[in-house]
């Protein structure tokens, strides 16, 4: 089954023929943009095979350990609310990689690409003529959020980037069953630029980035203390609006 072609096995799951298909391709019938858009090849072998699509199977049954082993990623950033903006410029480098991840060695290659973009940050930072020495500092502080976790912690957080979801907002209920479930309210697309390498991102959308607090808790005085600078982003976005 494994050496069906994508169109023949859309066939056999819907019981129509190649003609039928392709018909409904030209009539633009739901159906078609539903399955095209959703499903790969390799989820519907695995339901014709399994009827099943594990996939989405996972993504139903792992919300309880979710609740539990993901939201912490809220308190790291609720400790040091900067690390949010280098995780979301991280996903709009690396999402397409990241979502490829071997499950196996998922954590070694996840933190391999965080040093990835370390490099990227270094040589950004160079050219826009932000201090090395205090962006590899930052640097480590986001690594050292995920350097820690262990291995299920990546496989959870992956499936939701695959799926567009950062709603760990959601946890934060006295009771947790009352906690919705609509789970569109909580989808934060990413829109990955157009290489992980690109200097020139999308205005709009380190804007949007420097739309987060930069503080970070003090935990002896029990409050945020503010940047006596302007950080990373925003001196990124001064250089993009002067070099534009």
């Amino acid at each position: 089954m494994d050496k069906m072609t994508n169109i023949e096995a859309i066939c056999k799951l819907l019981g129509i023929t190649k003609k039928t298909w392709y018909n409904w391709k030209n009539e633009q019938r739901p159906i078609v943009a539903l399955i095209t858009t959703y499903l790969t090849n390799t989820d519907i072998l695995e339901f014709l095979d399994k009827k099943t699509i594990s996939k989405f199977d996972f993504f139903s049954t792992i919300e309880p350990d979710l609740i539990h082993t993901y939201s912490d990623l809220k308190f790291d950033f609720v400790v040091n609310p900067y690390n949010e903006k280098f995780f979301r410029d991280f996903l709009c480098r690396y999402k397409s990689e990241l979502i490829l991840l071997d499950r196996l060695t998922i954590k070694n290659d996840f933190l391999s690409l965080l040093f990835d973009y370390h490099a990227q940050l270094v040589k950004i930072a160079e050219i826009i003529k932000y201090p090395i020495d205090l962006i590899s500092k930052e640097f480590h502080d986001f690594y050292s959020i995920f350097n820690t976790k262990e291995s299920v912690f990546f496989l959870l957080l992956l499936n939701l980037i695959k799926n567009d979801f950062i709603y760990y907002n959601s946890f934060f209920y006295d009771d947790l069953e009352q906690t919705s479930k609509n789970y569109e309210e909580f989808k934060t697309p990413f829109l990955p630029y157009e290489n992980k390498y690109l200097l020139n991102i999308p205005i709009n959308q380190i804007q949007h980035l420097n739309t987060f607090d930069n503080s970070k808790y003090d935990t002896e005085c029990h409050d945020y203390i503010p940047r006596e600078s302007k950080d990373f982003f925003e001196v990124y976005e001064n250089y993009l609006l002067a070099n534009s």
